[in-house]
C-alpha cells in the first residue's frame, strides 16, 4: 500500500473482533464519519460497534490534503440553480456547523490535530470560470458569508511570482477554512469515544451483512455483530460490503504526493483550482502537499486499488515548479479513492426501503466538509428517527424508483 504523510507515524491498531458480539448500533468504517457516528452516539448514551477492515482513518480519511472547508461539490449558484436557494443555504451552513463544531470538538477534547488557520483561495484560469467565482461571491456576500473576490493582481501578489500566477484570471477567499491533520483528528475522536463507550476493531472486516429491522448481523473472519441498526460509513468502499451500491457511489482514484521542509513561507493559504480537482498547501514544518491532476488519465484512475500512477505523478512533479517550489525532495507520494454520488452531493440518512440501515458516503472530494456533521446526524436518526440537517442529504435523493 502507499503510505500517506499523515499516516506515516507510529500507530498500535486496536485487536480484531473474535467472536460474537452485540450492540444497538453497528458502523462499518473507521473513517471521519464512522468515528464521529460513534462519538455522536456516545454524547447520547448509546454504544456502537465499530469496524474497520484496516485501521482507523486508513481509507480517505487518512490521504486526503486536509482540507477543511464551506461549502459542497457544485458550487453555490450551481447549487441554487437546481435546488432553489434555499436549499443552497442549507447545505452551505451544514458544512460551515460541521467546520465550528469540529473545531469546538477539537479544542474541548484536546486533540493535537494540527488545525491551521489561513482560509482557502480557489482559483480561476478563464474568464468563463472567474465569471462563476464572482457569481458565488456576490450570492455568498449576500447570505453572510465572509467571502472574497480576489482580481489577477491579488492572486499574483499572493502567488509570490510563481509561474502559474500567469494563467491565473482571479480567485476567491473564503477566511475561515482551515487546514488540519485528518489521521490525527480521527484518531483523537476515537479514542474519546471509546472512553465513553464505543467498542473499536480495526483488522477486522465485514463480509457480510444481513437481516432488516430491528436484527442485523455483520458477519467478520473471526466474529459476527448483532446490531440493532446498521451505519454504512465506508463512502467509496460501500460495494464492497452491500452491491446495492455500486451503481450509486463510483469510486475513483486520486494521486497525491509531499516534499521535504521548504525553508521559505510559500503559501499561507489553503489553495485549489479546476474546481477544487487541483489542490496545494504548505505546513506549518514547511512541507508542501499537493494533489490532482486525475484529468490526465481519468479513464485510469477509477476503482478502489491502492496504486500511484506514473505519468500523473510525474505532473504533480512539474506542477511543483509551476507554483515555484524550489528543488526539494519528494518524501511521500499515495493515492486515495473518492466515492462520487451521481450528483455530486453527499449521501446521509436512511437507506429506502431497508428499515434501520443507514449510509453515509458519496461526499465527492467534500468529505472533510460533511463527514463530522454527518456523524451527527445519524445519531439524531438513529436515537429519535428524525434529524434537524436538510433531507435532500438523504440517499432516497439519487436512489429513487431503483429496487433496494
Amino acid at each position: 500500500m502507499t503510505r500517506s504523510l499523515w499516516l506515516d507515524e507510529s500507530y498500535a491498531a486496536r485487536p480484531a473482533l473474535r467472536g460474537e458480539t452485540r450492540a444497538s448500533v453497528a458502523i462499518i468504517g473507521a473513517g471521519l464519519t464512522g468515528v464521529s457516528t460513534a462519538y455522536w452516539l456516545a454524547e447520547r448514551r448509546v454504544t456502537a460497534v465499530v469496524l474497520d477492515a484496516e485501521a482507523i482513518a486508513a481509507g480517505a480519511t487518512g490521504r486526503n490534503g486536509g482540507f477543511l472547508l464551506e461549502g459542497t461539490s457544485p458550487d453555490f449558484t450551481d447549487l441554487a440553480t437546481r435546488y432553489g436557494r434555499q436549499a443552497a443555504r442549507d447545505l452551505w451552513a451544514f458544512t460551515a456547523e460541521n467546520r465550528r463544531r469540529l473545531l469546538d470538538v477539537c479544542a474541548r477534547e484536546g486533540l493535537a490535530c494540527e488545525v491551521e488557520p489561513g482560509g482557502s483561495i480557489a482559483l480561476a484560469a478563464s474568464e468563463q470560470a472567474a465569471a462563476i467565482l464572482e457569481g458565488n461571491a456576490q450570492a455568498l456576500a449576500e447570505d453572510g458569508y465572509p467571502c472574497q473576490w480576489l482580481d489577477r493582481q491579488a492572486v499574483g501578489a499572493l502567488l509570490q511570482g510563481a509561474p502559474l500566477a500567469r494563467t491565473v484570471v482571479a480567485g476567491l477567499l473564503n477566511p475561515r477554512d482551515v487546514g488540519i491533520n485528518p489521521a490525527r483528528l480521527t484518531r483523537g475522536l476515537a479514542e474519546v469515544a471509546a472512553r465513553r463507550g464505543a467498542r473499536i476493531y480495526e483488522r477486522t472486516p465485514a463480509r457480510a451483512l444481513a437481516g432488516g429491522g430491528a436484527s442485523w448481523t455483520v458477519t467478520t473472519p473471526e466474529g459476527t455483530v448483532r446490531a440493532e441498526a446498521v451505519v454504512l460509513a465506508l463512502n467509496a468502499y460501500a460495494a464492497l460490503v452491500d452491491p446495492a451500491w455500486q451503481d450509486v457511489i463510483r469510486p475513483i482514484r486520486g494521486q497525491v504526493l509531499a516534499t521535504a521542509p521548504v525553508s521559505q513561507r510559500l503559501f499561507r493559504h489553503l489553495w485549489y483550482a479546476h474546481g477544487g480537482v487541483d489542490y496545494w498547501r504548505q505546513l506549518a514544518n514547511g512541507r508542501v502537499l499537493l494533489g490532482g491532476l486525475r484529468r490526465l488519465a481519468a479513464s485510469e484512475e477509477v476503482g478502489t486499488d491502492d496504486r500511484l500512477h506514473p505519468r500523473i505523478q510525474r505532473a504533480l512533479d512539474g506542477y511543483l515548479r509551476d507554483l515555484g517550489v524550489p528543488p526539494v525532495a519528494v518524501t511521500h507520494r499515495w493515492s486515495g479513492i473518492l466515492g462520487l454520488s451521481p450528483d455530486r452531493l453527499p449521501l446521509i440518512g436512511p437507506v429506502p426501503g431497508r428499515p434501520r440501515l443507514f449510509m453515509a458516503g458519496g461526499y465527492s472530494g467534500q468529505g472533510l466538509a460533511f463527514a463530522f456533521l454527518a456523524g451527527r446526524m445519524l445519531a439524531e436518526l438513529l436515537t429519535t428517527g428524525t434529524t434537524t440537517y436538510p433531507r435532500l442529504l438523504y440517499p432516497e435523493r439519487v436512489w429513487r424508483g431503483a429496487a433496494p
